[in-house]
């Protein structure tokens, strides 16, 4: 079947107007359709989980080296300055 766009469309249906009013759907055509439109949706949403654990692993990894940074850098120089004020 080839596809059809907007113009031609509106010629096949504008061609074939006398079909589409006597044309009676099956008893299961709204199941069907309803199938085949999740099964679209589902081939056009992506899921998000993956993204949202890579994203999850990298806040960890730099709020654990922002945190060994700090600890490194900064507490020494606070150690410093408690030892001379104590002693």
């Amino acid at each position: 079947m080839k596809k059809l766009n907007d113009e031609n469309l509106e010629n096949f249906i504008r061609n074939n107007k006398d079909k589409f009013d006597d044309y009676r759907p099956t008893r299961n055509h709204k199941n069907i359709f309803l199938a085949k439109l999740s099964l679209k949706l589902r081939q056009v949403f992506i899921n998000i989980a993956p993204y949202l654990i890579k994203l999850s692993i990298a806040i960890v990894i730099i709020w654990g080296i922002s945190i060994a940074l700090w600890y490194f850098f900064k507490i020494p120089t606070l150690w410093e300055i408690l030892k001379h004020k104590i002693w």
